[in-house]
């Protein structure tokens, strides 16, 4: 089962200090919905702090309402993807065997796999997979030691990489979900 969480804490500001950023609605609810086109699972918000937690979830909650439901019924199904979660530690330590898949604008771990590899490991795996995004300037390295291996970073055209976690997300779930990459 393929899982995305978006990570809150621990990051990296822009001077590469260990930092948490601000959750982002907009971030929550893009992401959702490539969650629920690409056919992921769940969306895990990782956040520390108890005031952001409470912010987000009563962005969550208003999505399970009937009003939401009949003004936005797309919306309304992606969002009940989403759980808040106050860490990493805390939503691994329920699933021990899973296979926890880190993501970055460039190679930060050892060990690396591809979109097809990926895809290939969510399709034949017994255990969950959670696919974790960072927020800031990426993922701190306490967890990305936490992850078994690290994706490939997405490449375009050009030297410059520092997409938006949302559109990295749409992107990353498009090339691991692809047909063609499935048997």
């Amino acid at each position: 089962m393929l899982n995305a969480v978006l990570i809150h804490y621990p990051c990296l500001n822009r001077l590469g200090e260990k930092t948490a950023t601000a959750a982002y609605p907009l971030d929550v609810q893009d992401m959702a919905r490539s969650c629920a086109t690409f056919g992921v699972s769940h969306l895990f918000v990782v956040h520390p702090e108890p005031r952001q937690r409470e912010f987000l979830k009563r962005v969550v909650d208003f999505w399970g309402t009937k009003e939401a439901f009949e003004w936005n019924w797309n919306r309304h199904q992606a969002m009940s993807l989403v759980h808040i979660v106050p860490s990493l530690e805390d939503l691994l330590a329920g699933t021990p065997n899973a296979l926890v898949v880190t993501t970055s604008a460039s190679i930060r771990m050892e060990k690396v796999c591809t979109f097809s590899d990926l895809n290939e490991q969510v399709r034949e795996e017994k255990r969950d997979v959670f696919l974790l995004f960072g927020t800031g300037h990426g993922l701190h390295d306490d967890a990305i030691r936490l992850s078994c291996v690290q994706l490939e970073p997405v490449t375009g055209q050009s030297d410059y990489n520092h997409l938006s976690v949302r559109s990295a997300t749409a992107v990353i779930l498009s090339r691991i979900c692809q047909p063609q990459f499935s048997k």
